[in-house]
């Protein structure tokens, strides 16, 4: 079950301050387009945000949680992820983009939203927004 359907329950890799753990996370679909997104931790702490695609609802989530050092360790994470318009209206943001600077010629390499990630990858929102603008900044030239 790797990409995820509404309703389902996924399990996510998580940084909790410097813990490593596996949290359920609950995707929740109601009128088009609204997507929301409940990150537990099992004991009683829970995230939520609700988003117009699952990519743009996880960015949403990671700011409620990165102030109580909770990182969602997933594609959709890292620091050169980026949804593509198309990817969403699509794909709902259930697949993902990793960009990298210089590379603007060939398709980016595509990638389920919520695969796990390697946490060194995973940065927070602002630094992921910071390098999508950085990136399109070099396509613009």
């Amino acid at each position: 079950m790797h990409h995820g359907r509404m309703g389902d329950v996924l399990e996510v890799p998580v940084v909790d301050g410097r813990t490593s753990v596996t949290w359920s996370l609950v995707l929740t679909k109601s009128e088009r387009p609204s997507v929301t997104l409940a990150l537990s931790d099992g004991s009683g702490r829970t995230w939520e945000a609700t988003g117009g695609d699952v990519f743009d609802a996880l960015m949403k989530l990671r700011l409620k949680a990165e102030p109580d050092g909770v990182q969602v360790c997933c594609n959709g994470a890292r620091r050169n992820a980026w949804s593509s318009g198309m990817q969403r209206d699509m794909g709902e943001g259930f697949s993902t983009y990793l960009l990298r600077l210089g590379e603007h010629h060939e398709r980016p390499e595509s990638v389920p939203t919520f695969a796990p990630a390697p946490a060194a990858e995973v940065t927070s929102v602002a630094e992921q927004v910071a390098f999508h603008e950085q990136w399109m900044a070099e396509l613009r030239g």
